[in-house]
């Protein structure tokens, strides 16, 4: 992509990001300590930096902002547990797979982001396909055009990737599996 059109799809890609943002963030009590406008302008911030990146696409583009969301979200997570050093985790519902994350519950965006690692150990399309839709709220269409592969392929890639969540959250699978 020639710099003009990265400088073309940054400010429509900052609406789109804003707009994920405040659909995760609208059912969440006032209490959480991060706001939906932070997440997105230092993502934002963070993408506009990347000046070695031989961009591909604005699908490659959506990609790098969902990773950088997660790393904020993660790094935020570690920070508010730190604070509270100890205490019972809570564990992740089914549910959760469903539906955008609690994210004033931090201990559920650090679960997710670890079975997110073990699943890109074991297979790494799976990973980002999850990452997409949790960090990036992509759907399966946005999500096949950025991945550059098909519909079909995305969605039995969710299956799977869902399932074995499912199954991690459940205790079914062992920590190694």
């Amino acid at each position: 992509m020639t710099q003009d059109a990265i400088n073309d799809v940054l400010p429509e890609l900052y609406e789109q990001l804003r707009q994920i943002a405040h659909s995760l963030f609208k059912a969440e009590s006032s209490r959480h300590t991060l706001e939906p406008t932070a997440v997105v302008n230092e993502a934002y911030l963070k993408l506009i930096e990347q000046s070695r990146t031989n961009w591909k696409s604005r699908g490659h583009i959506c990609s790098v902002a969902a990773m950088m969301m997660r790393r904020i979200l993660v790094d935020h997570a570690r920070q508010r547990c730190a604070e509270k050093r100890g205490g019972d985790f809570n564990r992740v519902d089914s549910a959760t797979l469903d539906q955008s994350f609690t994210f004033d519950k931090h201990e559920e965006v650090l679960e997710i982001d670890e079975l997110l690692q073990q699943l890109s150990d074991l297979n790494q399309r799976h990973a980002r396909i999850a990452e997409l839709k949790y960090f990036a709220g992509l759907t399966i269409a946005q999500t096949a055009e950025t991945l550059e592969v098909s519909e079909f392929t995305v969605k039995n890639d969710w299956r799977i990737a869902r399932a074995w969540l499912l199954a991690k959250l459940n205790g079914s699978l062992p920590k190694d599996a």
